[in-house]
């Protein structure tokens, strides 16, 4: 389990991105009210409880959450993590000019787990790179 921090300059943490590989990566999260985008790099198929209904993850899936979402995994999943502040992305301040927080984050009419091709989710991955998790 890695984890690298991103503070601004009063030395409150801002970005968070985990690497993990099971399902014990809860108690590296310091702040509970950050938003999440989980990527997930599993080779087989596992199964999460999110909202109360069980979601099958396979490669190459995303999954988006909002503070206090209720999130199980019933099975070992590894990816990467990335934690953030609402404020970084004004998601809570100005979340009714924007609209993002409720397409992302709180989109009733569809699910918040979206599946990849290889080559997009590669894309994604790519950028964490320079972080050396």
């Amino acid at each position: 389990m890695e984890r690298i921090d991103f503070k601004n300059n009063q030395k409150d943490i801002i970005v968070s991105i985990i690497n993990f590989n099971n399902s014990d990566f809860w108690r590296y999260i310091v702040n509970k009210n950050f938003y999440g985008i989980f990527i997930f790099e599993n080779d087989t198929p596992s199964s999460i409880l999110f909202e109360s209904v069980q979601h099958e993850i396979s490669l190459n899936s995303i999954l988006f959450f909002y503070p206090y979402q209720k999130l199980e995994f019933i099975s070992n999943l590894s990816g990467k993590l990335l934690l953030f502040h609402p404020n970084y992305f004004c998601l809570d301040v100005q979340a009714k000019e924007y609209g993002c927080q409720g397409v992302i984050f709180q989109n009733i009419l569809q699910t918040r787990i979206m599946q990849l091709s290889t080559h997009d989710l590669y894309k994604i991955i790519h950028q964490f790179i320079p972080f050396k998790l």
